[in-house]
């Protein structure tokens, strides 16, 4: 149903609302992990905010979980995904037809991905992500380009939920102080009220604040419909109204890390590891005050009336009086025993490590790790984030890919089915999605092993189907299907070997010879 400015209004204030019993959480995690980002409450630009941190194995950790993620599901260097037909094509030759040609348009897809901004953008993503949830914004490219990719700061972000499933499907986003002259620059369709323009008249540095929304119109469930508006806090009034049909259509893509039954918001790493950063930033801070305790000392003195405490300074060659009676300064040593401290503190910064899977490889002066063992604990990588690599390709990668080809098909650059699962569907091709497979790979290797090392090689032409072995084999390490020959060109080759078989035996020399010449 389409909202006017005020319903629209409306559902912001109740999606504010609900985001803001959040925000103490959230904002918690900012300062002791990410101090220098904007945060949900005001503050002053260049304003240092690292006043509650202590220790700095959770900023350390939070780089390596953001850069061990975007390398194990969207590395730079490598395709991370690939368009397959869906179940609803059955025959193999139709199959293998239309796997050839969404090869070259995920080729496509992914050189335009690549000469994007995407890969700076996926680490603020995925800066986000630690905390549990972001939003994305992907639209066409300019200066050249085909894509534009836009992290929006959670800050600025206000998602709602609505439909039959009760799944946010509605992004609201405010524009705070935005000038009312750049309204059109923005968004050339928009409709600047009188009111704003009134406003301008008097002031031409004038500013309003402004709120986006995209949600989807739930009157029509076949077919996706979604709005875009903008809407005046001023007046209340509706400066834009698009919609857009398809899959794809919404230009917000919202991943979560994961997600509590009920709640709207994700969860990510940072909230099961805040209560180990609280405890390390505790621990070293009552540590550095133990060592102040230590360099300075503590000391007392008798009350005797001849020694002014407010004039004593410890410095090197400082000598004072003191009446034959009394005992003068004396230093007071902590009972405090920081060897536990120490435990403590080791201990819970090898939580936050795991929280965030920041485990490395050992130190380096040390007999370097074989290849068996890293690839080891990338599987082991990629079993602890199966859950949440799962969302994160139903909720991040395949939106996106929707996305794309929605946007190079409304620009006439492609002319595809729809990416929806079931006709074209996405496959993740990362390195964790990769270890995944390998165990699968394993079942199929040692099954023909043992059968050809128990029964023999004659065996295991009787039993195995080769060429739905390799046909198997090359979907789960997905190879091109320009690499693997077809049927037919099998068949020939077979026949031509027979036929030089046959040639051979005629001429009285061994096969091997005859095809060699």
């Amino acid at each position: 149903m389409k909202l006017t400015g005020p319903e629209l209004l409306k559902r912001f204030s109740r999606a504010k609302s609900g985001r803001s019993n959040w925000e103490d959480l959230w904002q918690d995690i900012y300062d002791l992990t990410m101090p220098s980002r904007e945060g949900f409450y005001e503050t002053t630009p260049g304003e240092e905010r690292t006043e509650e941190i202590f220790d700095e194995t959770a900023l350390v950790a939070l780089a390596d979980f953001i850069s061990r993620i975007q390398a194990g599901t969207i590395p730079s260097h490598l395709m991370w995904f690939r368009l397959e037909p869906g179940p609803e094509v059955t025959d193999p030759n139709e199959r293998k037809q239309l796997q050839a040609e969404l090869d070259v348009v995920t080729k496509f897809i992914w050189e335009a991905i690549v000469n994007s901004n995407f890969a700076n953008e996926a680490q603020e993503v995925l800066t986000d992500i630690a905390v549990g949830w972001s939003t994305l914004i992907i639209d066409d490219g300019i200066d050249g380009k085909l894509l534009s990719f836009k992290c929006v700061p959670q800050c600025q972000t206000f998602w709602d939920v609505g439909g039959p499933n009760r799944e946010p499907d509605g992004v609201f986003r405010v524009r705070e102080k935005i000038r009312i002259d750049t309204i059109k620059l923005i968004w050339p369709d928009a409709t600047v009220s009188e009111a704003l323009k009134g406003k301008l008249k008097g002031n031409p540095d004038a500013t309003t604040n402004l709120v986006e929304a995209n949600y989807r119109d739930w009157d029509d469930k076949r077919t996706p419909v979604y709005r875009y508006q903008v809407v005046a806090g001023e007046d209340k009034s509706l400066i834009l109204d698009n919609e857009e049909r398809g899959l794809g259509a919404r230009p917000y893509v919202t991943p979560r890390w994961a997600v509590a039954a009920g709640e709207t918001y994700g969860r990510g790493p940072l909230v099961s590891a805040l209560p180990a950063i609280r405890t390390t930033n505790l621990v070293t801070e009552m540590i550095l005050e133990n060592a102040q305790m230590a360099i300075s000392g503590l000391w007392q003195v008798d009350d005797d009336g001849t020694i002014n405490v407010d004039n004593v300074e410890i410095v090197p060659g400082a000598v004072y009086s003191r009446p034959a009676d009394s005992r003068g300064l004396e230093r007071t040593d902590s009972p405090s025993n920081f060897n536990v401290a120490e435990i403590v503190l080791a201990t819970q910064q090898e939580n936050i490590r795991k929280a965030l899977f920041a485990q490395n490889l050992g130190p380096v002066d040390q007999t370097p790790r074989s290849a068996t063992e890293i690839n080891a604990r990338m599987q082991d990588l990629a079993e602890q984030t199966a859950g949440p690599s799962g969302r994160l390709k139903a909720e991040w990668f395949d939106k996106m890919i929707q996305r794309i080809v929605w946007l190079f098909t409304r620009a006439g650059i492609l002319e595809m089915p729809q990416v929806d699962g079931r006709a074209v569907r996405v496959i993740a091709k990362s390195p964790l999605a990769r270890a995944q497979k390998f165990e699968e790979i394993e079942r199929i290797r040692g099954f023909a092993g043992d059968v050809i090392g128990m029964l023999g090689p004659q065996a295991g032409q009787l039993y195995i189907d080769s060429d739905d072995l390799v046909t198997e084999l090359q979907q789960k390490w997905e190879v091109p299907q320009n690499m693997v020959r077809s049927e037919g060109d099998r068949e020939e080759m077979m026949k031509g070997m027979a036929e030089a078989a046959a040639g051979a035996q005629a001429g009285g020399l061994p096969a091997q010879a005859q095809i060699g010449q």
